[in-house]
């Protein structure tokens, strides 16, 4: 058996910590202009406890292999849609083939 988890990750890193003077009321923040686009990371555990290499679905239309140069080995990289990276039927199937 298998157990099958997915997140997004952005590819805008927002940042963690505002740092003020104590008693200070208007504190301000930096915000990144760059909106940014979702990858679905999708993590494979099986019941006996190893875990598969993570597959990542790209929002886009063409793979570049670039996208994969420091990902685990084994890792799947994926596109669906220049629109969307959720996981969908025939991708879904993919990734379950691979966890066999």
């Amino acid at each position: 058996m298998h157990n099958i988890d997915e997140t997004g990750v952005s590819t805008v890193a927002q940042s963690a910590n505002n740092v003020a003077q104590i008693g200070k009321k208007l504190v301000g923040q930096a915000v990144c202009g760059e909106q940014g686009n979702v990858i679905t990371v999708g993590m494979i555990i099986r019941t006996a406890g190893n875990n598969l290499p993570a597959d990542f679905i790209y929002p886009r239309a063409i793979f570049p292999d670039y996208l994969m140069f420091v990902a685990q080995p084994g890792s799947l990289g994926m596109v669906i849609s220049p629109l969307s990276s959720w996981i969908r039927g025939p991708l879904l199937l993919k990734v379950l083939e691979i966890a066999k």
